[in-house]
């Protein structure tokens, strides 16, 4: 039984402005998937009138053609293709409220980023990422400028060697089959598409914080935490400890050898600390409307380690790196389908993560 005729299902329920209608049925597609933001009005109504898969199929195929104001709308064709859910502008359309819904996944997931500076890199070749610091010739900075204003030594800025950073990339096929489209279980696609989004999230969770356990060597050869840094707290989280790390923060010394009196913006505690962090930045507020530190808690900081870190955008201690231009790091494409019989999807993921430097404290019990 074909669902487009004369005056196709939604026509007859929402009129004829063409834009209308395919935003509306875009956001049903959508929201079909568990999707759950900014819903069209005229959406809504289709998804209270109960519309089907079926209907979709065909009239988003129709609606398309409306706006590009086809005069031959040629609806045979549309409803032998709808009969089997293999229209061209459906299938468009559902590859585009999964990338919405997948990256809406990803952004929720996304507060690990907080902690990082996001870099871009042109392509998936290695790029240098370089540290500028001060070169001081002479007395330092704290000398006053002379009555005669004389600029008495030589102050510029180096180009010091960084590390390499690299956006990497994972892919994984999935299929939608066109008996789940036609059993209208459009949900079961949409927790397949949540799920990926998940996983991404949690990759990149992993980068952002392994960074820091890994504790990678930086440009002049020494690891990131180090002793010689002086950026090393031993001792289980308490309030002495905390104390003494944003102390070690404070007089973490740059290039020129001068202290640069950082203040900690986030505490990183693994799962099994995350509530006894949150008491102790509790017991620090102290009645302030707003924390002074933020607590992240993650997997990948292994037990009995903690670290505290300034804001990223006062001094970035771990780079996030993404494709330059891209509007997310995680996107679906089509793929030929084959012998598949149904729609074949491909799900991508690019990103990378590089320490960029020192000015962190690292607390561990038992050190």
């Amino acid at each position: 039984m074909t669902v487009v005729t004369d005056q196709p299902y939604f026509l007859r329920k929402l009129g004829h402005d063409p834009k209308a209608l395919a935003g509306a049925l875009a956001d049903v597609l959508y929201a079909r998937l568990g999707g759950e933001r900014d819903i069209h009005p005229l959406a809504q109504a289709l998804l209270e009138d109960g519309i089907k898969t079926r209907d979709l199929v065909a009239n988003i195929d129709l609606a398309t053609r409306l706006l590009l104001e086809s005069p031959q709308l040629e609806r045979e064709a549309i409803a032998r293709s709808a009969s089997f859910y293999t229209t061209s502008d459906f299938s468009t359309a559902l590859l585009n409220a999964m990338q919405r819904l997948i990256v809406e996944t990803v952004e929720a997931s996304s507060a690990y980023l907080q902690v990082a500076r996001i870099i871009e890199a042109p392509n998936f070749r290695e790029v240098d990422v370089p540290a500028l610091a001060l070169r001081l010739d002479g007395e330092d900075l704290d000398t006053p400028t002379s009555d005669a204003a004389e600029a008495r030594y030589d102050l510029d800025l180096v180009l010091r060697p960084g590390l390499k950073a690299q956006v990497s990339s994972w892919s994984r096929y999935f299929g939608v089959t066109r008996r789940l489209l036609i059993s209208d279980a459009l949900n079961v696609v949409g927790a397949v598409v949540v799920q990926f989004g998940t996983v991404v999230a949690r990759r990149e969770a992993r980068s952002v914080f392994g960074t820091l356990t890994a504790n990678p060597k930086l440009s002049d050869g020494v690891e990131l935490f180090h002793s010689d840094r002086g950026n090393i707290v031993a001792g289980a989280l308490d309030l002495a400890s905390l104390a003494e790390a944003c102390g070690k923060l404070a007089r973490l010394k740059n290039a020129a050898g001068t202290e640069c009196g950082l203040t900690p913006r986030f505490l990183i505690v693994p799962p099994e600390r995350y509530i006894d962090a949150l008491k102790l930045v509790a017991e620090l507020t102290a009645g302030n409307s707003s924390p002074p530190i933020q607590v992240f808690a993650d997997p990948a900081i292994t037990q009995n380690t903690w670290f505290v870190l300034p804001s990223p955008s006062v001094m970035p201690v771990v780079g996030f790196v993404r494709l330059a231009g891209a509007r997310s790091t995680v996107g679906i494409d089509r793929r030929s389908s084959g012998t598949f019989d149904g729609q074949t999807f491909l799900v991508r993921h690019d990103h990378g993560a590089v320490a960029l430097s020192h000015f962190a404290v690292r607390g561990q019990e038992g050190s």
